[in-house]
């Protein structure tokens, strides 16, 4: 790399699944940039995260941050976008002069795969029904508001967190009703029998776990032909709960789209000079890892 180059990276524990280091290799050498910028995946665990950002303020041009930092880590930045603030999540970091700024692309990222597929249309008025209550959920749940959706069920092991959310969602999102179940009981079935869209916003059934599901076996019988299903894991592509819903009748959608387009969002804010990005090359680059 170049004396003048930039190095960025992903931060997060466990961060060995992590394909953002081939996804922006790729990026880097579809325009030449190779020579002046690096991108790697660095473990930074609970405790380690102060004394990482205090590195990251001399060392990165800019890093991504997933599990479990998102949360924790803008009570360390010096500024933070309007979503990253709404959310109380960041995703994407920019060093500005030693000065670290945050961004939420989760919501732009979400929405992508939808839009593309042009399945957004048919959520509007709808019910959906979210598993998880972290910060993925969280933008997710924001999201959803954006397209219409009517009402949203979470699910989660823990009701009591779920409830949290979903007290938070009714204060951001006016017109919507958020309801929190428990994962395990009748209550979620009944939910997806009567939703358009479920979307699995927890990190059951990544890599190396790739037999789990988030699904409780009852609540597989919620599941059914038309009912979008959307796992935001990307590592494996194809998850179980994705081959189980394809084996009902539903819409699949993974969340490799989802990276795609955070990684674009993630581009636009370090190098805000390139406008030239070509989405299908960095998918390309990008597969040939998986």
């Amino acid at each position: 790399m170049k004396p003048d180059g930039k190095r960025f990276g992903v931060i997060g524990d466990p961060i060995e699944h992590s394909l953002s280091p081939a996804l922006f290799a790729g990026f880097f050498e579809r325009f030449k940039l190779h020579d002046r910028c690096r991108y790697e995946a660095f473990r930074v665990r609970a405790e380690e995260l102060l004394q990482f950002v205090a590195w990251a303020r001399r060392e990165l041009a800019g890093f991504n941050v997933t599990i479990p930092h998102k949360e924790r880590i803008t009570a360390h930045l010096d500024g933070l976008d309007p979503t990253a603030r709404a959310l109380g999540a960041v995703n994407v970091v920019a060093n500005r002069s030693g000065e670290l700024w945050g961004f939420n692309t989760d919501v732009a990222g979400f929405l992508a795969p939808l839009r593309a597929r042009k399945l957004d249309g048919a959520l509007r008025g709808k019910r959906a029904v979210v598993l998880g209550a972290g910060g993925a959920a969280r933008a997710v749940v924001f999201a959803l508001q954006a397209l219409g959706v009517r009402e949203v069920v979470l699910a989660n092991r823990t009701r009591e967190r779920a409830a949290r959310l979903a007290r938070w969602a009714q204060d951001q999102a006016h017109g919507l009703t958020v309801t929190p179940v428990a994962l395990e009981g009748g209550a979620l079935k009944d939910a997806l029998s009567g939703a358009a869209l479920l979307v699995n916003a927890t990190p059951v059934g990544m890599w190396p776990r790739v037999d789990a599901s988030p699904l409780p076996p009852k609540a597989l019988e919620g599941l059914h032909e038309g009912l979008i299903v959307y796992d935001l894991v990307y590592n494996p592509r194809e998850t179980r709960l994705l081959r189980e819903a394809r084996a009902r009748g539903a819409v699949v959608v993974d969340g490799l789209g989802m990276l795609v387009a955070q990684a674009l969002e993630a581009l636009k804010i370090w190098l805000p000079e390139l406008v030239d990005v070509d989405e299908e090359a960095l998918k390309r680059a990008l597969q040939r890892h998986l």
